[in-house]
């Protein structure tokens, strides 16, 4: 079995080569090449191994094959892993609070992707050298594509003949239930679908049958027809067999849907019909909701027509069910004894007491399923002596020979049918010792942990799908988070007494996606299941998905049911025009909107709870708002009249995040005239996040030391037109410029329309102190007379602008600058020199820079110089080391002619390091003297080592 579980291995290491975030690791180190080698190789593979595993149970030469893929498999996924660890550790430095100057070292240190480039490329170079061997290897395989593994087909056909001399035990109640439900849909037009499902070897079929021969049904329906389905539910095949049942004669009609579904009207016309679809696996919806509903189940049969349909996948009955579906248990205690004792104790076996107690272990091992009775039981019949009953007592099912040829292939077919992600899960359950009794949640989180399930796949303990919703009925002990799904498929929700529950989280997902059309009524019908569904007063946490009513609903508009209210999300809910009424609630601390095409206004009715008061607060508590996709947003409040309100708004606000087209964003500003918050919108294709915090009076007149990270005003701009989305100059003009005045933090990332240095959007950014500018690959910049308008920039660091050229002359507040791959870049700022202030300058990958400039020696204040992969820069200007008193790093690399130059001036004591080491402390004001005896001076990526 182990070999069968090699597909989803390899589909998770395909999907992680094609990570974005693998890709930008390995692009940044050179070795995206081999990435995509990798990919294509092990897609090659994927492609194969449904044959393989096919040949693998005949041919021990694949099945050696398949397992050393595994293992290079496994390899491969470790090294994807690196990258995907870099990547993310990346973007945690970005987004840490960290000293800007912490944050450009970091890209020296042995993480460097000039580092990582040499341990990345031998690592991939490995794996690929493996896996070309196994591909060369598998060719002598002559392994084919197959679209879809083998069908496995039952080696039989069901059939609608119940042998009446058989005992069936525990079976009579499910047959009254099912009889009920067939004579109950009488006067029903349309034909409705009942599933019977249960596990494999449960007795759904024998229970089919007792139904199907039952002498009430028998009155009832004018035809009926039955029909082993198993693996074959294709439109075609299945009208015509179900059209020779009709007619009781064979069908040589061409393969035609058209002529068969006539033929089938024909025959069935307005007759009351029964057809029983026994063992059916199909779960593709759009074969039966296309396909095969509408053939029959829309145009044929008179009132009250049925469909019963067996399987063991209750996702089949979601798909055909019309109605509840009914689920088979297995057999209690006293049911399994009769049924096993009738077997075991026949033949001649005496029902002896020792035989009975022995048989009663038996018995336990086979859990109540009806088919492992049998099999075992018809097995004892056949054993006389006692000490092989003790010999079958100690042993498992499967070790008997009656279990291995009547019950695996029964609950083996179960396991073929699991996908081969549901496989790997199932096989992990032998890791626990037999009769252990596993907990669900633990199991989950193992099965997260291996990486066999994504986090995001798992669902809730308490969730339930819409069609189970009056399950919740007389649960009384849901708490204290219930979530629902699929709501579509309810038909009211009132059943479900939500209001009597001791709840205080509340999911609802409709699971709609944004551009589903409904019709009217369907709208209507959503409308009602919302309103049937009203919580408890204690709610605290509320989630709203892809609902498509016009409108909330009547509770949602009683203040008192959000009165503990701290949590709210809407998204995906196009039609709606309103929000519940939670703007004046003293609890509410978060909230998220997106998808909300219809909203025109945060709050409306504003002064409907309190008309007298001059001054409403809305939203006193709220900490945290995001807003994404609201496309018809105009005003944040209005009054009952439907005029703008003028209100406080948002007085404790720490976060905003603001995704949506800058022409549609409210250009009045909510924000209490103290309070500086920032307003800023993104282009609504853009993945980005604005994140605000409201920073104090008291803190705006710091300019000489770094801002407290819970204080600074951070944003970041990504995505080919969202820099000019979100500085959109006549709104900048207009007042929105006032909200980025004290903006700190400005990212602007893979912007490719900016083509000059827009001076004047950032002369609103006077507060700005750090400025990164990454993958602007059209930005050239012509250099001006004007200095750089950003008074107090202390950090600016620019890199992956291929074609930048030069660099306008830069604030004298700077500290930090830090410049790398510009391969178009030939000269540093031309007042370089005057920038007292500079502690750290690094230059990387800038192949256009010939020299470093004159005049240098005026950083009086540099304490860290870093060349790395530099190669045109071939010296110094003279004695400008010695000129740099606070100089206590200096740090080299991969820089050939400068590091020659070094060594035969002499000017440096060379340490050659591939990956740095930890540094020793330079003393404080120590002399570039003495600093050409410490290891803080390096020129490494040189073959030798200079004392």
């Amino acid at each position: 079995m182990a070999e069968t579980l090699l597909l989803p291995v390899v589909r998770g290491v395909v999907g992680k080569a094609a990570d974005a975030l693998v890709q930008r690791i390995t692009r940044m180190c050179g070795v995206d090449d081999d990435r995509r080698k990798l990919e294509r190789q092990l897609l090659h593979v994927q492609s194969l191994l449904a044959d393989a595993g096919v040949k693998a149970e005949t041919n021990g030469t694949v099945r050696v094959w398949m397992k050393a893929l595994k293992t290079v498999a496994y390899q491969a996924d470790d090294v994807l892993d690196n990258f995907q660890y870099e990547a993310l550790r990346r973007e945690a430095l970005t987004q840490s609070g960290q000293s800007m100057a912490s944050k450009v070292l970091s890209n020296f240190t042995s993480n460097n992707c000039l580092v990582l480039r040499y341990k990345a490329s031998r690592d991939l170079k490995s794996v690929l050298q493996k896996i070309d061997e196994l591909v060369a290897e598998m060719k002598r395989f002559d392994l084919v594509v197959r679209a879809e593994a083998p069908p496995q087909v039952l080696p039989w056909q069901t059939h609608s003949v119940l042998d009446m001399s058989m005992d069936i035990f525990g079976r009579d109640d499910d047959k009254e239930v099912v009889v009920k439900l067939l004579l109950d849909q009488e006067g029903q037009m349309d034909v409705q679908v009942l599933p019977i499902i249960g596990m494999g070897g449960v007795g759904k079929t024998t229970l089919a049958k007792m139904v199907f021969n039952d002498s009430r049904v028998l009155k009832h329906f004018e035809l009926k027809m039955w029909l082993c389905v198993s693996e074959n539910f294709e439109a075609i095949s299945l009208v015509r067999s179900v059209t020779e049942l009709a007619t009781n004669r064979r069908c040589d009609m061409p393969d035609n849907i058209e002529l068969l579904h006539r033929r089938l009207q024909e025959a069935i016309g307005r007759k009351r019909f029964l057809l029983m679809l026994d063992d059916v696996w199909n779960e593709d919806q759009n074969k039966w909701e296309e396909d095969l509903r509408p053939l029959l189940c829309s145009s044929i049969g008179g009132l009250g027509s049925m469909i019963v349909v067996t399987s063991r996948s209750r996702q089949v009955a979601e798909i055909m069910g019309t109605l509840p579906p009914h689920e088979v248990v297995c057999l209690s205690e006293d049911y399994s004894w009769e049924l096993f004792s009738k077997k075991a104790f026949s033949k001649g076996v005496q029902e002896q007491a020792v035989l009975v107690r022995i048989g009663r272990r038996i018995c336990n091992k086979c859990k109540g399923l009806p088919l492992a009775l049998k099999a075992m039981g018809g097995l004892m019949s056949s054993k006389q002596k006692l000490q092989e009953w003790e010999a079958i007592a100690e042993c498992n099912i499967n070790d008997t020979n009656r279990g291995k040829e009547e019950v695996l292939p029964i609950l083996k077919l179960s396991y073929k049918h699991l996908s081969p992600e549901m496989k790997r899960c199932f096989a992990f359950c032998a890791v626990f010792p037999k009769d252990y009794e596993m907990e669900k949640d633990k199991l989950i989180q193992l099965w997260i942990s291996n990486g066999f399930i994504l986090e995001e796949e798992i669902m809730d303990l308490t969730q339930k799908d819409g069609c189970g919703i009056d399950e919740l009925k007389d649960l009384q002990l849901i708490s204290p988070k219930l979530e629902l799904y699929k709501l579509r498929n309810v038909r009211t929700g009132s059943k479900a007494n939500l209001h009597q529950k001791r709840i205080n989280e509340l999911l609802l997902d409709w699971d709609h996606k944004r551009c589903d059309i409904l019709t009217n009524d369907e709208v209507n019908h959503e409308a009602a299941v919302l309103e049937s569904l009203v919580p408890p007063g204690e709610l605290e946490f509320l989630e709203i998905h892809g609902y498509h009513g016009l409108a909330i609903s009547q509770w949602m508009r009683d203040p008192q049911i959000f009165r503990c209210i701290r949590k709210l999300i809407i998204s995906n809910c196009p039609r709606c025009e309103d929000l519940p009424i939670v703007w004046l609630s003293s609890s509410l601390e978060h909230v998220s909107l997106s998808g909300m095409d219809s909203l025109t206004t945060l709050c409306k009715n504003i002064d409907v709870d309190d008309a007298e008061s001059i001054s409403v607060q809305v939203f006193p508590r709220l900490k945290e708002m995001k807003l994404k996709d609201l496309p018809n947003l105009e005003r944040w409040t209005e009054s009952s009249a439907g005029e703008p309100h003028k209100s406080v708004m948002f007085p404790q606000l720490e976060k905003l995040e603001v995704m949506m087209e800058t022409q549609t964003f409210p250009a009045s500003s909510p924000w209490k005239e103290n309070q500086t918050s920032l307003i800023t919108t993104l282009n609504s294709t853009q993945t980005n996040i604005l994140q605000s915090t409201p920073v104090h009076p008291k803190t705006q007149t710091k300019t000489t030391k770094q801002t407290n990270r819970t204080t600074d005003r951070c944003m970041w701009v990504r995505g080919e037109d969202a820099f000019i989305s979100a500085f959109n100059l006549p709104k900048l003009r207009l007042g929105l410029g006032e909200g980025l005045a004290f903006l700190v933090e400005l990212s602007i990332m893979d912007c490719w329309n900016i083509v000059n240095w827009p001076v004047e959007e950032l002369r609103y950014l006077r507060c700005l102190r750090f400025l990164r500018i990454c993958g602007c690959r059209k930005l050239v910049w012509i250099s001006s007379e004007e200095i750089l308008s950003l008074p107090l920039l202390e950090n600016l660091v620019i890199d992956h602008c291929d074609i930048l050229q030069d660099i306008q002359e830069l604030p004298t507040s700077l500290r930090l600058l830090s410049i790398g791959d510009c391969p178009s870049l030939v000269s540093l700022p031309s007042n370089l020199r005057n920038l007292a202030n500079l502690t750290f300058l690094s230059l990387s990958a800038c192949g256009g820079i010939q020299a470093m400039p004159d005049g240098m020696d005026d950083l009086t204040s540099l304490e860290q110089l870093w060349i790395w992969s530099c190669k045109r820069i071939d010296k110094f200007p003279l004695g400008l080391l010695q000129r740099l008193p606070h100089l206590k790093k200096l740090s080299v690399h991969y820089c050939p002619s400068l590091q020659r130059r070094c060594r035969e001036e002499s000017d440096l004591i060379i340490v050659c390091f591939n990956v740095l080491s930890t540094e020793k402390s330079q003393p404080e004001g120590a002399a570039i003297g003495s600093v050409t005896t410490s290891s803080h001076v390096r020129c490494g990526g040189c073959d030798e080592k200079i004392y």
